[in-house]
C-alpha cells in the first residue's frame, strides 16, 4: 500500500446503531485534500453512512462523494466555524478529517459538540 493510500481508521463501532448499521449517522468531514483522497471518500460512501457534510473553503473534486457542502476555513481555527455548522447541519454524529492540515478545527468540532476526538490542547502542543 502506498503512503498516500493509507487511512486512519475511524473506530465506526461507537458510532453503530443498535442494529450495527451506520445507517442514518451524519459525518461531518473536515477538509478534502488532494484528489489522491478520493478513495478514502468513496470508502466512507460505501460504509452506507446517512449522510456526508464536507467542511473546506471551496467546492472541489469532492462534490460527487458528499450531501452537503459547508464553504468554510478547514484550516483556520474560528469560534463562528462551530456556529456555522450549527446553523447548516445541526449536530453530526462524527466529526473526521484525514488532512492534517485540518486536524485543529476538527479537534475544535469535536470538542464543541462533544464528540469523540483529540483535544484541541493535545493538538497546540
Amino acid at each position: 500500500m502506498r503512503g498516500d493510500d493509507r487511512v486512519n481508521v475511524i473506530d465506526a463501532s461507537c458510532h453503530k446503531t443498535a442494529s450495527g448499521s451506520l445507517e442514518g449517522k451524519h459525518l461531518l468531514l473536515v477538509g478534502t485534500g488532494g484528489i489522491k483522497r478520493r478513495r478514502v471518500l468513496q470508502t466512507l460512501r460505501a460504509l452506507g453512512l446517512g449522510r456526508i457534510t464536507c467542511l473546506h473553503d471551496h467546492q472541489n473534486w469532492a462534490v460527487p462523494y458528499v450531501d452537503d457542502w459547508i464553504e468554510a476555513d478547514s484550516v483556520k481555527l474560528s469560534g463562528a466555524t462551530a456556529d456555522t455548522v450549527t446553523a447548516r447541519i445541526g449536530r453530526p454524529d462524527a466529526v473526521f478529517t484525514y488532512d492534517e492540515y485540518s486536524v485543529a478545527v476538527a479537534s475544535q468540532l469535536a470538542e464543541t459538540f462533544q464528540l469523540v476526538g483529540t483535544p484541541l490542547a493535545v493538538v497546540r502542543s
